[in-house]
């Protein structure tokens, strides 16, 4: 019964077959039975495992496998954020269409456009330069209601001072993207 106990130690309670299966191929051998002057040729083992004690192993191994799982989605969650995050960073205007997948009834035009002018603050915060961005917002709320000649003499200063530091053709960019006629 040693050789059993000792077969029994290396499998889990959740593995009686295996451990039925080595039991019987071990004490299958033939062996001589000390004091008895008789010799085994072959044995059968029926393992039997408490029920209570093979419950409590399956619902451990239930729980491990729900915790394994739980982690990965959260690994994937936080992978895909981060991934999403470096996305909108690059372009945050991906943030309408990702908002208009996820709920589009959610979302009137003008609850939308507020909603994206705080998604790109907050990227701002959060991007390395962001400074800039934060300086195209506050230049947008300084000049935005002005008069339109008033605003074109800030877009020709803005445009002759980036031409006199070499950036002319980033100039002429602006100059034509914020043409008023």
């Amino acid at each position: 019964m040693e050789s059993v106990r000792r077969l029994a130690i290396n499998h889990s309670v959740l593995a009686e077959a295996s451990l039925t299966q080595q039991a019987s191929a071990y004490l299958g051998k033939g062996a001589n039975i000390q004091g008895l002057g008789t010799r085994v040729i072959w044995a059968q083992v029926y393992v039997d495992v408490d029920a209570e004690i093979q419950s409590e192993a399956y619902t451990l191994m239930r729980l491990h496998a729900r915790a394994k799982k739980e982690l990965e989605d959260k690994e994937l969650r936080i992978a895909q954020a981060v991934a999403f995050h470096n996305l909108l960073q690059k372009d945050p205007t991906l943030a309408i269409a990702h908002l208009l997948l996820e709920a589009p009834e959610r979302f009137e035009t003008k609850t939308l456009m507020e909603t994206i002018n705080t998604i790109g603050e907050q990227l701002s915060i959060y991007t390395p330069g962001g400074t800039w961005v934060k300086t195209a917002q506050l230049l947008e709320k300084s000049f935005g209601k002005l008069p339109e000649d008033k605003k074109q003499a800030v877009i020709d200063r803005i445009c002759k001072a980036m031409t006199e530091f070499g950036m002319k053709q980033e100039a002429e960019h602006i100059h034509e993207t914020y043409k008023w006629q």
